[in-house]
């Protein structure tokens, strides 16, 4: 990777190889909303262009080989790499020395779409949750995300993946990382004991009472899924024109693999360990890795679970899903009562505890800190009604000493804030990473609404001793520390161009 231009004097530092970034532990995160969230990005554009704008992305937030943290900027890496070595176009070197020798003819790296310039006919068109199209769009991570094909010549490469890379009498890629895929190396979670997890491009997925490789697939208007289990010489491919959040894509998973009957795999016994030997992994747990800087601050509010101890062993209570029983093996080992294998691992690294299921990563945080954080956001919430109702109050009464009153200071940045959200909602989901009216304006706000309750908090003070008797003065302090919360946490100023 040191030939890389500009990632030479990261990779001194961060010696992360091929083999990292192909099995997205190499510790960078997943992305930033430019990087799929963006018009500006356009089919020729530089893949250099995804680190040249804002180097921080390239941040390696743990050590390489560690653990598994999904990296759309990890793929892209990997374009880069191929550019620089055959001084050609990924897109043409991979249409025409791995698609066309495997036989997807219907297949291309190159970027297509359902209009414009690029248009292709016979694409399916993509849909978001309310039904409108999502048409496919370049984006500045393209190696990650730009494929168009279609179920032939899926069914093809599935062929290809169980002659493990044999075409007729000849091996186009080694068979070696054939056996190789979805079986993870070097990660804590598979140094002990934890099988599932990703390799080489494919996850080692425990489903259903059935383990298969598998990789699923999502960019904006569009899902898919492919599994194949190769003692059974079978799989299947599945793509749909809709990237719902409320889907249940896996419903039709579980009926696909009902068709191609699989044969289920026993349950092994599981040995139970005294339930008072693991009273110390109880407590909340944050993702380990933001997968969308700058958002850090909200995987700890949303994004949380807790552990809880039971009779039979631990249990998962995520924020936002369903609960998930464990029932302890080892040494840190679990396994979900849904699983067919060691589903699940904690342990232990510099003092602080982990929880992995070889896909997600969390760390153990204190309690009190999700909820200060969470009592922080509310409170902030309300300080927003209050200086919003009141802002609105005064404006109606149109009186001359309206600048005079310090909450008013709050509210007109606050105005800022509500006109660049109304801009932004104004218009697609793709612009959010473009640098327009809508996100100048809240780069803007947020500057300006910490500044001014500021001001209008210290102006309380110096204009009236019993400032702390009037809910202006406490609906400013309320705005204050959540401004302080976000400036932490990397939110304020907010870029989100960068």
């Amino acid at each position: 990777l040191s030939t890389l231009p500009l990632v030479n004097e990261w990779e001194k530092t961060n010696p992360v190889t091929i083999r990292h970034l192909l099995d997205h532990t190499s510790g960078l995160s997943d992305l930033r909303l430019w990087h799929f969230f963006s018009s500006s990005a356009k089919p020729n554009t530089p893949l250099t262009e995804f680190y040249t704008r804002n180097p921080e992305v390239l941040h390696v937030k743990e050590k390489p080989g560690k653990l598994f943290s999904y990296s759309n900027m990890g793929y892209t890496l990997l374009g880069i790499l191929i550019e620089t070595i055959t001084n050609q176009s990924y897109e043409t070197y991979l249409d025409n020395y791995l698609l066309k020798p495997i036989g997807l003819n219907n297949s291309t790296f190159k970027f297509t779409s359902q209009e414009g310039a690029y248009k292709t006919k016979g694409l399916a068109m993509g849909h978001f949750d309310d039904g409108s199209t999502a048409p496919a769009l370049p984006i500045y991570v393209r190696p990650a995300g730009q494929f168009t094909t279609t179920a032939k010549d899926m069914g093809v490469l599935i062929q290809f993946i169980l002659n493990k890379g044999k075409i007729g009498t000849e091996y186009l890629i080694n068979s070696a990382f054939f056996e190789g895929l979805g079986e993870p190396n070097y990660t804590i979670a598979s140094e002990n004991g934890l099988t599932n997890g990703y390799a080489l491009g494919a996850s080692l997925r425990d489903r259903h009472g059935v383990i298969g490789i598998a990789h699923s697939g999502n960019i904006i208007g569009y899902r898919a899924m492919m599994y194949v289990f190769p003692d059974e010489k079978k799989g299947f491919f599945i793509s749909h024109n809709m990237d719902s959040e409320t889907a249940d894509y896996e419903s039709f998973n579980k009926v696909l693999l009902e068709i191609l009957n699989v044969p289920k795999i026993e349950v092994k016994e599981i040995r139970e360990q005294k339930t008072q030997e693991l009273e110390k992994w109880e407590g909340y747990y944050v993702p380990e890795i933001t997968k969308v800087e700058p958002l850090e601050l909200f995987d700890i509010i949303g994004s949380f679970i807790e552990i809880k101890l039971t009779e039979n062993g631990l249990i998962i209570l995520p924020f936002q899903k369903r609960k998930t029983e464990l029932k302890h093996i080892r040494n840190g080992l679990f396994q979900s009562t849904e699983k067919m294998q060691p589903s699940h691992l904690f342990y232990q690294e510099d003092e602080r505890q982990y929880l992995t299921n070889g896909i997600s990563t969390f760390q153990k945080i204190s309690g009190s800190i999700i909820l200060l954080t969470t009592i922080s956001l509310v409170l902030g919430l309300i300080g927003f009604s209050i200086i919003l109702i009141s802002g609105i109050y005064h404006t109606i009464q149109f009186k001359l000493n309206i600048i005079k009153k310090p909450i008013n200071w709050v509210f007109s940045g606050l105005l800022i804030i509500i006109l660049a959200v109304s801009f932004i909602a104004s218009k697609n989901i793709i612009y959010i990473g473009d640098k327009n009216t809508g996100s100048i304006l809240l780069y803007f706000g947020s500057i300006m609404l910490p500044v001014l309750s500021l001001l209008s908090f210290v102006r309380y003070f110096r204009k009236n001793k019993d400032a702390i008797r009037t809910i202006g003065f406490w609906a400013t302090l309320f705005v204050l520390q959540l401004s302080v919360l976000f400036f932490i946490y990397g939110l304020i100023p907010f870029k989100s161009w960068m």
